[in-house]
């Protein structure tokens, strides 16, 4: 999935806590997002950022459907 598409499955998401996984709790949904999809658009195709686009699918995963 592209990035822009990501962006815009997230976008309408009202969430404001979650639960990652058993280590990673986000406090603020919005923000997390914001600033993944920041990371990844300033570096995009550095591998070195995949983490962040990673961490955003399992965000997307996670949501109700």
């Amino acid at each position: 999935m592209h990035i822009s598409e990501l962006k815009i499955k997230l976008q309408s998401i009202s969430i404001k806590q979650i639960h990652l996984d058993k280590a990673t709790f986000i406090t603020d949904v919005p923000k997390f997002i914001d600033s993944h999809i920041s990371f990844l658009e300033r570096n995009s195709g550095n591998k070195k950022f995949l983490p962040y686009y990673n961490r955003l699918l399992k965000l997307l995963d996670l949501l109700p459907k």
